[in-house]
């Protein structure tokens, strides 16, 4: 269970450095490792940073729909601070793709849920989405 989060945190950190090649290759490695680990969470964390890499190489037709499932899946087993990362990879993933309306009203609609809730760093992320949007349409 540990190794699965652990390939969760490393996919999560090669992302944020821009090492998407290396993200990728961390991903098909911790794909047999989180199928076989019996901890739930730890699934999911690893299927949100997967979806976050794949984003973040441009696959937003793998992305989207991979984290739609998850967030359904997490709904269904009550998993909410998951929920909210998903839902926050799923706007960024929206945003990047192009699909600037489907985003804003995801985010804003997040960052609403997120600060009533007590989840201030992920209320923060959707903010400075929302924020980053707005200043590129402007530029546009």
């Amino acid at each position: 269970d540990d190794e699965a989060y652990g390939y969760a945190l490393l996919v999560r950190a090669l992302t944020a450095q821009g090492k998407t090649a290396a993200a990728l290759a961390a991903v098909e490695r911790g794909k047999p490792v989180a199928r076989k680990c019996s901890d739930r969470g730890a699934r999911f964390a690893f299927s949100i940073e997967e979806s976050r890499a794949l984003a973040a190489s441009g696959r937003y037709s793998e992305a989207i729909p991979n984290l739609q499932l998850l967030i359904a899946d997490l709904n269904k087993y009550g998993y909410g601070g998951y929920q909210m990362s998903a839902n926050l990879a799923l706007g960024e993933a929206e945003m990047r793709a192009g699909r600037t309306r489907e985003s804003q009203a995801l985010l804003t609609s997040l960052l609403k849920d997120a600060q009533a809730k007590g989840f201030v760093l992920i209320a923060r992320r959707a903010g400075a989405e929302l924020d980053e949007s707005k200043t590129a349409r402007k530029r546009d």
